[in-house]
């Protein structure tokens, strides 16, 4: 996805997305400020400790979970990824079964 940032007249500022291929207008996201985007760090921090906290047999099925989650939405997930990025659906369909398959391996260490 390629964006450019910009300060409306309002004085927030945003993020416009479109696709780097076609130039199509994708969306647009309210920038962050400082302190939100630490309240949302120090959020994934307490969740990665409780993760990190879990039995492995927890993580392995959570992990699994997440696999099975993108093979549900492989269509989605391949939309998604040609019009954020301007790639064509072959690569698209190997960057997905690409991660599926490290995800897989990653359940069996």
């Amino acid at each position: 996805m390629s964006a450019i940032i910009q300060t409306e007249a309002d004085g927030q500022v945003v993020l416009k997305c479109f696709n780097p291929a076609t130039q199509e207008p994708l969306q647009q996201i309210q920038a962050l400020t400082g302190d939100e985007v630490e309240a949302r760090l120090d959020d994934l921090r307490e969740q990665a400790a409780t993760y990190g906290n879990e039995p492995v047999k927890t993580r392995v099925r959570l992990v699994r979970q997440f696999r099975k989650a993108l093979a549900r939405h492989f269509d989605e997930l391949c939309d998604s990824i040609c019009r954020e990025t301007g790639k064509k659906p072959e690569a698209a369909i190997l960057e997905i079964f690409g991660a599926l398959e490290i995800i897989h391996t990653a359940e069996k260490l």
